[in-house]
């Protein structure tokens, strides 16, 4: 099929339009994710400067609360149960810092969580984890609305050890299941110290 002058010129024009669409729009989308990443990494230098400011604020004089509850746990429903400790501290440091502490234990597991607030909304944890010589310590990182934009996970790949190896956890499966953790064990934090202060 021949083209004349005038269809090339159009088609020309067509194709550099959609060209010029094509890299406008990859422009657009390396911005945004160039500025999010920005973001991101400004928030983990944010939160690290916190963390340091709530560590010297925990040297000093702090209103804190703790309470200790028994909870009987066994290796399965119908086996004999055991008395296991669930400990949680509140203590508020400033107007603005809290922390969060808990340590909670069953039938051959323990859970250690230290959660950092700032206005009363999380900006940081800390948590260990081991079962059966399974060892795990987490750092997670959280964005303005609690939200994990960063979890590091350091474990003994269950050998009995120390835990040894560091790694970024990028899977959602992972990561769903971490906030869960996180927002249950807030929870039972809570309740543990509204028992104390009732």
């Amino acid at each position: 099929m021949a083209y004349t002058k005038w269809q090339l010129k159009q088609h020309n024009k067509t194709h550099k339009k959609q060209m010029n669409k094509f890299f406008l729009t990859l422009i657009f989308f390396y911005i945004i994710s160039f500025c999010f990443s920005q973001n991101k990494e400004e928030r983990i230098n944010e939160i690290k400067k916190m963390y340091a400011e709530v560590n010297d604020r925990l040297k000093k004089p702090k209103e804190c609360v703790s309470n200790k509850i028994i909870e009987y746990e066994g290796f399965d429903e119908n086996s004999e149960k055991f008395p296991f400790d669930q400990f949680a501290e509140v203590c508020k440091l400033n107007n603005n810092y809290k922390t969060l502490s808990a340590s909670f234990n069953g039938y051959e597991w323990n859970c250690n969580m230290s959660y950092y607030l700032k206005n009363d909304i999380p900006f940081f944890v800390l948590m260990s984890t081991g079962a059966e010589g399974c060892i795990s310590e987490y750092r997670i990182y959280l964005d303005i609305n609690g939200e994990i934009i960063k979890l590091i996970e350091k474990s003994n790949d269950c050998d009995g050890n120390s835990p040894k190896t560091n790694k970024e956890v990028i899977n959602e499966n992972q990561l769903a299941n971490i906030k869960k953790i996180l927002i249950e064990n807030k929870e039972k934090i809570d309740e543990i110290i509204k028992i104390k202060r009732n």
